[in-house]
């Protein structure tokens, strides 16, 4: 055997009518004018992105994050920036550092390169924390850090961007905060990755830019670390998906009203659930980390038509996307359903 076999990622067909709150996606298509655009660009799709495409993309998200454009490098979604930025950490830190439940694809990429997974353990409570004193001890030791922050699947900001600092200020390796969440929670990194050149910041387009399908992210860092990654990967995105970040982070109204529905929902959500007798942790996402009296509550669910997470804490837990109104009452009227 030349490879050491993995599990696939679990994708799923859905039935016509389901309701779809598993993959924390955004529940609006992006804007008529950004399909537009991806659409012009359809017609040209033979050809490689020219110089300029990708140049005005980068500008358009270094401008929606106060950053240099220097310092912004594409990625082909968020899960291929994680597999790049690990292959190049790969001969120097032999391992990685991430707490104890994280975004599942981050561990599972490091384990395909061969690398050490190290977790450091987490603090349960209506806000999620994380042992930053065994956080801190495993970063002056060496390894590559891994942090999602805000943090999938609890919804909570495990550390906030100063002691996110603090914590490149002492480590051995690189600090990557998987920036996911940023646009429903504010509180980044990005401003320190500069002066802080083993600090970086990962992000995605798939949840408030409404662009799951097109798989477009983005990384910010100092510039040296940005010019490798451009070397690595000249043509990262689409000719379709550099047109939809020029238009959206040029202009953000799309993902300000986005962002603000979704936090509306996401209080109903929480406040009706906590009314049903569930267990629901405060989240700063565009998801809900619930606890309830159900055995395996994502089959249970799913078996009435609506899709949500199973969570690797306890069977009893699920993370449910917050959706469109029409969705989200779908999903009340499921667990009242069965709580009943």
């Amino acid at each position: 055997m030349i490879v050491d076999p993995l599990d696939e990622y679990p994708i799923r067909d859905y039935p016509r009518n389901a309701i779809r709150l598993d993959l924390n996606e955004s529940p609006i298509p992006p804007p008529r004018e950004v399909l537009e655009e991806m659409a012009r660009e359809l017609e040209r799709v033979n050809r490689y992105p020219e110089a300029r495409l990708i140049l005005e993309a980068r500008r358009a998200l270094a401008e929606y994050s106060g950053v240099d454009p220097g310092m912004v490098a594409l990625t082909g979604g968020g899960d291929y920036g994680i597999l790049t930025l690990l292959a190049l950490f790969k001969g120097r830190w032999g391992r990685i550092i991430v707490p104890a439940y994280t975004y599942s694809m981050t561990p599972h990429l490091a384990r395909a390169l061969g690398m050490k997974v190290s977790t450091v353990p987490m603090v349960e409570g209506e806000w999620w924390g994380i042992d930053e004193d065994r956080l801190f001890k495993e970063a002056r030791i060496g390894g590559a850090i891994f942090i999602d922050s805000p943090n999938n699947p609890t919804g909570s900001r495990l550390l906030p961007a100063r002691r996110l600092v603090e914590l490149a200020e002492e480590a051995r390796g690189p600090v990557v905060v998987d920036e996911a969440y940023y646009d429903f929670e504010g509180d980044s990194i990005a401003g320190y990755t500069e002066s802080h050149p083993n600090l970086i910041s990962l992000r995605t387009l798939s949840k408030a830019f409404s662009l799951a399908g097109m798989r477009v992210g983005y990384i910010i860092a100092e510039e040296s670390v940005t010019r490798t990654l451009r070397a690595v990967a000249p043509f990262p995105v689409s000719r379709p998906g550099l047109a939809a970040v020029k238009v959206l982070a040029s202009n953000p109204g799309h993902v300000r009203g986005l962002v603000g529905m979704v936090k509306a929902e996401r209080e109903r959500l929480k406040a009706a659930m906590r009314g049903l007798g569930l267990r629901v942790y405060n989240s700063r996402t565009n998801f809900l980390l619930v606890d309830t009296p159900l055995e395996r509550p994502y089959k249970v669910l799913e078996e009435m038509g609506v899709y949500v997470k199973r969570v690797p804490i306890r069977e009893t837990m699920m993370r449910a996307t917050v959706g469109a109104p029409r969705d989200n009452d779908a999903l009340l009227s499921a667990l009242a359903k069965v709580l009943s």
